[in-house]
């Protein structure tokens, strides 16, 4: 059964991107596994499913909002495919938010309900000036409607919505790797921070993050390295260094392959 897309609103800025999709006709399955160097207001409005924050899971209900930071693993685990999946997807770079609420931001925000009475007519009055207004007036109402709801949110009563964890053993992982992600790692050096064999560590970890663990760290290394290069002004040299390659022709091909563009390139933007 192929996915169709009933609507779909986007836009795209140079510190944001903005899309409120409806799909009809998906498969029961995990939803589009992905990390990435923003950050990501997500706003679930309806289907079935559970949304996994690396080793959390978040059952979802209509009006869930999840504030997910940058370079963290997430997907939406879908349940019914008779359920239209409908969300709003706000990706947006640190400089996109205002500099009062950046404390908020970076505090590990837990999820929050979407107040529908309130916010359901500021999303009818953003999506139809996204319709009429022109590019750069576009940019500016995301970013007032985004901050809206960011200062909002810190107002909001948090849900009691349930959550727990994917895996105690994937939890262990994951602490490890990221006590350690300024260090050379490898199935060997996990296994002797964690006391595990390294093949479990493999058929765990792929088995509940649907993703090898060594790719998993390959890729958090470079969304560090990208963000240390682009926002600290590190060099491109020392950022191979401090994420513990020990080559910079590795670094180097790996940054190309996630980031579609060098070191350098960011280096210049």
């Amino acid at each position: 059964m192929k996915e169709h897309q009933t609507s779909i609103i986007m836009h795209d800025g140079a510190d944001f991107h903005f899309a409120h999709t409806t799909s009809t006709n998906l498969a029961p399955n995990d939803y589009y596994r992905h990390s990435h160097t923003r950050y990501e207001l997500y706003v679930f409005f309806g289907g079935s499913g559970d949304f996994c924050i690396e080793d959390r899971v978040f059952k979802m209900s209509p009006g869930t909002i999840l504030l997910i930071p940058p370079h963290t693993y997430h997907y939406i685990a879908l349940e019914n495919s008779d359920s239209a999946y409908d969300r709003l997807v706000i990706n947006f770079e640190r400089t996109f938010v205002f500099p009062e609420l950046h404390s908020f931001i970076d505090s590990g925000v837990n999820p929050f309900t979407w107040s529908a009475e309130k916010h359901n007519p500021q999303l009818a009055d953003l999506e139809q000036s996204l319709s009429n207004y022109q590019y750069r007036d576009k940019s500016l109402i995301v970013q007032l409607f985004l901050n809206r709801m960011l200062i909002d949110m810190k107002y909001m009563h948090k849900s009691l919505l349930a959550s727990h964890m994917v895996n105690p053993t994937v939890t262990l992982i994951l602490n490890s790797i990221n006590d350690h992600i300024n260090e050379p790692l490898s199935l060997k050096t996990l296994s002797g921070y964690t006391f595990l064999n390294q093949s479990y560590i493999s058929q765990v970890f792929n088995a509940y993050m649907k993703i090898g663990v060594m790719d998993y760290v390959k890729q958090k290394k470079i969304y560090l390295a990208e963000a240390m290069i682009k926002n600290d002004g590190v060099s491109p040299t020392e950022a191979s260094r401090r994420m513990g390659f020990s080559d910079y022709s590795t670094f180097y091909r790996l940054y190309k392959k996630f980031m579609k563009q060098s070191p350098s390139e960011t280096e210049k933007d």
